[in-house]
């Protein structure tokens, strides 16, 4: 992107309400890559490879699946269940 990391995190922490949300807030707060990136090509102008965000965005989508068969088997169901 040819920034820094601290530029990021003050860009995405800023006042911009169309920012993503991020998916763990803390000392160090975490977004998902493919988030950041559609935010950057739609709001910010950032010439964002296809390929790139293709990846982001499988790479998010097998994390959610990853995070989501840790939870037990009742929570499962009940995501199911909202999904379906």
């Amino acid at each position: 992107m040819g920034r820094t990391r601290q530029n990021m995190r003050m860009l995405l922490q800023g006042r911009d309400a169309s920012a993503p949300a991020p998916v763990h807030e803390g000392s160090s707060s975490l977004w998902h890559l493919a988030a950041v990136l559609v935010w950057l090509r739609d709001e910010k102008s950032y010439p964002i490879q296809d390929e790139l965000l293709d990846l982001a965005r499988t790479t998010m989508q097998i994390d959610l699946a990853i995070d989501r068969g840790n939870l037990d088997g009742a929570m499962q169901k009940e995501i199911a269940g909202l999904l379906a």
